[in-house]
């Protein structure tokens, strides 16, 4: 990503596709889409389901046991204040994937972390980003197996 006059410019095509409420170049399209295709299908399924937000809150809890222990630190770390990277990346990183894996509002998301919507938002922003950036970095390969791991625990349970 480049930056030019405090906008954030799109590593794919130098244009500021990744701000909020602009239209999103196809190359970073095709990319997003890649990883919300898991994501589209189980949200349709779950349209019908009336127990939804159970299921969505028990999914959530399993995200953040997830990364917790994928990342070596208490879950009760991730519900902290501190601000430092080695616990703030991986609280973004398990708010942006229960953002995108269940149907919770940025509300319900930033209650089950203690935090405001507006934190919860630039989380989810942040994470896509990054997974827009390099889609074989290192933060899409912890997102991916962190949501891959949590939905087969989901299914085991």
């Amino acid at each position: 990503m480049k930056t030019a006059q405090n906008e954030v410019l799109c590593y794919h095509c130098d244009r500021p596709c990744l701000r909020p409420n602009t239209p999103i170049c196809p190359r970073c399209e095709q990319v997003l889409d890649a990883f919300d295709s898991v994501s589209r299908e189980r949200r349709e399924q779950r349209r019908d389901r009336v127990d939804s937000v159970d299921a969505d809150t028990a999914l959530a809890h399993r995200i953040i046991d997830t990364v917790a222990r994928r990342y070596n630190i208490a879950k009760q770390e991730l519900f902290g204040k501190r601000r430092d990277r080695r616990h703030s990346r991986p609280r973004h990183l398990a708010m942006a994937a229960v953002c995108r894996e269940t149907l919770l509002t940025l509300d319900e998301v930033g209650a089950i972390f203690s935090r405001d919507h507006s934190t919860v938002a630039y989380a989810k922003y942040k994470i896509t980003r990054e997974l827009a950036r390099g889609g074989s970095g290192a933060a899409a390969k912890d997102y991916i197996a962190t949501v891959q791991e949590a939905t087969s625990n989901a299914a085991r349970a």
